[in-house]
């Protein structure tokens, strides 16, 4: 159904409204029209559509059951970006009073664009309530992406979210909103009775008045048994107490080497407290996702927590709101203890070796590497660096000197390879040798399984040090 608007330059072509019962369960808010939604006028009826049809059906759901809508009602042509102005006109004057009419119970956001809409990045399959509109948030992968792309992660994740919706709408209880109760503690005799009833393994956090561990202070630190969740502010009277519970506990942080220095600053020695880091164990199981404290909790705690930040630009540090970012850190090292216990049987089944003897070592050298500093032989480092570059360099022109390649991009058409494009090694190895896979990507450790012949046996070489 067409919209009569004049809100903006996009009025010029149709806008459309979006598609489906009033009010429904689920609804599905996309970016904008594309060429074939404009021509038949109606949303997601192109290739996207299609592939949004048969997840739909994957996982049991009708599309006549489901209103469907953009962020922004008019077409965007292809190549160009879409206007924050158009994002924020259209959402005033149309979504905002489709979302109150329909009513959902659930809002699949697919894009960054749609996901924008309620303040936040596209962190893939996050799941969150908006108190505004009394429903729960589910972001993901627009199904453009995916016809770009041809990860098997990014299709699992597109319908995983399509899955979580419909346990959501069948009464299946969404873990709540992480909301931990924040003791604050600003004298040392809270802080001694508190460090009896803590357990053996802790979360720890700290805020500082900035990012230099050489000029900056600790403000305030977190600390989180998975009980008791404390913000405490750091000062000369708590600081022994702190020292002394920090030093007899086993420490969980979240990217912990920026903590680890500054408490290394205060005297306060964890060289062999250091027990598990959220970080580094994301890193582990899910490598390609973001791996910061806001990311981790919407996606898996589905909390709206953030951590706040000072500007001393602006604010005098004599003037700090203490209790403010007493709250801030206790929340951050609550957060991490819950990531732990999701984490922690993850890597104990699959990384258990990589991630105690590698990676929370590394860790610890490292921290202590940045703060004592390291000698190195400046020019060795140069010319090895040097060397690597130029060996690339060669195996590259290898690889589109190859005879293989060449007949390759001139059955493309295509001008010189780009061993960085995914499309074109994904069409050159399976469709253009016809190599068999398990799981056809271009991801370095499938390319190492083709290690068979030489253009893959290169592919393979030349792309790991590209990509580190």
């Amino acid at each position: 159904m067409l919209i009569q608007c004049n809100k903006c330059a996009l009025s010029k072509h149709k806008c459309v409204a979006g598609e489906g019962p009033k009010p429904a369960d689920i609804m599905i808010i996309g970016q904008s029209l594309g060429p074939e939604e404009l021509r038949q006028e109606k949303p997601f009826v192109g290739k996207s559509g299609e592939l949004l049809n048969s997840t739909l059906s994957k996982v049991g759901l009708n599309r006549n059951d489901i209103y469907i809508t953009n962020i922004v009602k008019g077409y965007i042509p292809p190549g160009q970006t879409v206007s924050k102005t158009f994002v924020r006109i259209c959402s005033k004057t149309h979504l905002e009073n489709e979302i109150k009419e329909i009513k959902p119970k659930v809002i699949i956001c697919i894009g960054s664009i749609a996901s924008s809409f309620f303040g936040k990045k596209l962190i893939p399959n996050s799941i969150f309530f908006n108190d505004k509109y009394n429903c729960y948030i589910i972001t993901t992968h627009h199904p453009a992406r995916l016809l770009r792309s041809y990860s098997d992660k990014l299709r699992k994740e597109f319908i995983e979210a399509f899955e979580k919706a419909v346990e959501i709408i069948n009464g299946s209880e969404i873990t709540s909103v992480f909301n931990p109760n924040i003791k604050i503690i600003d004298n040392p005799k809270d802080l001694v009775n508190y460090d009896k009833m803590l357990k053996d393994i802790i979360a720890v956090d700290l805020e500082t008045t900035g990012l230099n561990f050489l000029i900056d202070k600790i403000i305030t630190i977190g600390i989180s048994d998975g009980i008791h969740h404390l913000g405490i502010k750091y000062g000369e009277d708590t600081k022994p107490i702190i020292k002394e519970i920090l030093e007899k506990r086993k420490i969980i942080g979240q990217n912990f080497k920026f903590d680890y220095k500054f408490l290394l600053k205060e005297n306060i020695a964890l060289h062999n407290n250091v027990y598990f880091d959220t970080k580094l164990a994301h890193f582990l199981i899910d490598r390609a996702s973001p791996h910061n404290l806001e990311a981790l909790a919407l996606k898996y705690l589905h909390t709206r927590l953030s951590k706040g930040t000072i500007d001393f630009d602006n604010i005098n540090p004599t003037k700090i709101d203490i209790k403010k970012y007493s709250v801030y850190v206790g929340n951050d090292a609550a957060m991490t203890y819950e990531l732990y216990k999701i984490f922690k049987p993850i890597i104990d089944k699959d990384f258990n070796k990589v991630f105690n003897y590698v990676l929370i070592p590394s860790l610890v050298w490292l921290a202590e590497a940045e703060y004592y500093g390291v000698k190195i032989n400046k020019e060795y480092v140069e010319q090895y660096t040097n060397s690597i570059k130029y060996k690339l360099k060669a195996l590259e022109t290898d690889i589109i000197n190859d005879k293989d390649i060449q007949e390759f991009c001139k059955k493309q058409n295509i001008s010189e390879f780009n061993i960085r494009s995914p499309k074109q090694l994904h069409d050159f190895l399976y469709e253009f040798l016809g190599l068999e896979c398990a799981n056809k990507n271009t991801a370095e450790n499938t390319i190492c399984l083709l290690y068979t012949s030489p253009s893959p046996r290169d592919l393979s070489t030349s792309r790991m040090p590209s990509s580190a």
